[in-house]
């Protein structure tokens, strides 16, 4: 076992290597080719349909894919289908579901997403330090001093959140 795991970290390394020998007509080392060729997987280009799609529909499209065939091979290996049945059946859904999910819904998946993770990762740290400026006594001045550093870290993500939006909206 330890030699099949040598084994996979070597070829691991030699490919990473390979693949960072990559160079375009000028000389510069660059995996820009093999990137395109994965998206032109993701937008279809290989099917003939030119859809007009960007690179980022394209991407969610291969995430997609890749997300659909985990899930339902899991579902395969629960349902007592063979390991080799619940591949081909996997694939063949994950690939029937990410060709015909339009990039607009696939947008919009990542855009919820998105919405999802960032109320979160901004959620937490306002609510901690909510509770935080609840939490403290102001019975000394270092406890006041605390809770005006808090407030102050929390006017900062305030003003992080509103330039951030400002630039992405032009308002």
């Amino acid at each position: 076992m330890r030699w099949k795991k040598s084994v996979v970290i070597i070829s691991l390394i030699v490919l990473s290597l390979l693949l960072m020998a990559c160079t375009d007509q000028a000389g510069n080392i660059t995996i820009k080719p093999i990137w395109d060729k994965i998206l032109s997987v993701g937008s279809l280009q290989f099917l003939g349909i030119t859809s007009g799609g960007n690179a980022l529909i394209a991407f969610m499209r291969i995430l997609v894919a890749i997300l659909v065939f985990a899930l339902l091979f899991e579902a395969s290996r629960l349902t007592g289908l063979s390991r080799n049945t619940g591949i081909v059946v996997a694939a063949i859904l994950a690939i029937m579901s990410a060709i015909f999910i339009p990039g607009r819904i696939l947008a919009g998946i990542g855009g919820a997403y998105a919405t999802l993770i960032a109320f979160v990762l901004i959620g937490i740290p306002v609510i901690g330090g909510g509770y935080a400026l609840i939490a403290i006594p102001g019975t000394s001045r270092g406890l006041i001093l605390l809770r005006i550093a808090v407030i102050l870290l929390l006017l900062w993500i305030l003003i992080s959140i509103k330039t951030h939006a400002s630039s992405i909206t032009g308002l």
